[in-house]
């Protein structure tokens, strides 16, 4: 995925969901603690699952969608709590997930761009965890230096 749509679809995420966030039956000023726990909840759960898909994925797809299944999972899941609790499902809080998720990946994303480029290697290749390919020379049906075939 290009880097232009991933900034794109993020954005339009953002613009998509901001205005769902404030659309509960009474109005939810930004200021109160409910809506900016949710959004600094999601955010960080986003920021966490992307760079939990960083450390096994270079696809960036995959680290967006684990940072998107993490923040949006635990969030559907807090709102399933509370419906069977106190009969109390926001669809507000969800709102404020779904713009803190983003908000996440958004900045999950930059920093990853900024810091380490297009592409970097894997903490599991750097930890030599990965499954490579044989070197070049070293394939099954061809000789080593030393003659010896594999």
């Amino acid at each position: 995925m290009n880097d232009m749509k991933v900034l794109g679809w993020s954005i339009a995420i953002l613009l998509v969901a901001a205005p769902s966030a404030v659309a509960q039956g009474r109005p939810t000023p930004w200021y109160e603690r409910g809506p900016f726990l949710h959004f600094a909840a999601s955010a960080e759960l986003a920021t966490n699952g992307y760079t939990l898909g960083a450390a096994f994925s270079d696809d960036k797809r995959i680290r967006l969608a684990s940072g998107a299944a993490l923040a949006l999972a635990a969030g559907f899941a807090k709102e399933l709590y509370d419906l069977s609790a106190n009969g109390d499902f926001s669809w507000s809080d969800i709102g404020w997930g779904v713009v803190g998720t983003a908000t996440g990946l958004l900045i999950s994303w930059l920093v990853d761009r900024l810091l380490f480029g297009p592409s970097h290697r894997t903490l599991a290749d750097r930890l030599g965890l990965s499954v490579a390919s044989p070197p070049q020379g070293l394939r099954a049906g061809t000789r080593d230096s030393y003659g010896a075939g594999r």
